[in-house]
């Protein structure tokens, strides 16, 4: 694999085709959860941390704003996961395999056991070494 690019990964954040490294990964999961922590804690006092900086929205306005850290957060997730297909794909796993790891621990909500054990799954998953040299995906 070649080595991290910054501005190539700015551009592949949305593509579910290739493969990503492991480093390229965790730095941008990591800046990528950064900012998903940071939008939730914005979105969740928005009227607070907007009347503590001392700037009063009109209720359209707020909306818009409330709709663009949806919009932002959606869009966040959506990267996080293809660069989970990607890393899974490094692998040599389909990317269904990180759609799923994905969508299971909020299925298995009920059954924390269950849902715990996906995650440590997946996250000893992402954190194995890639193929070296080519496989089906890249």
């Amino acid at each position: 694999m070649s080595s991290f690019k910054p501005w190539s990964t700015l551009k592949n954040a949305y593509s579910f085709s290739g493969r990503v490294a492991r480093a390229e990964f965790w730095t941008r999961a990591i800046s990528l959860f950064a900012s998903l922590v940071l939008i939730s804690l914005l979105g969740s006092d928005l009227k607070e941390v907007l009347s503590f900086l001392k700037i009063n929205l009109t209720e359209i306005l707020f909306n818009i704003l409330e709709n663009v850290l949806i919009a932002a957060t959606l869009a966040i997730i959506i990267s996080i996961l293809s660069f989970k297909v990607r890393r899974m794909h490094d692998l040599g796993l389909s990317g269904w395999i990180a759609v799923i790891l994905t969508i299971l621990p909020f299925i298995t909500i009920y059954f924390p056991i269950v849902s715990v054990v996906i995650v440590v799954i997946d996250i000893l998953l992402l954190l194995w070494p890639g193929n070296k040299g080519s496989n089906k995906y890249g």
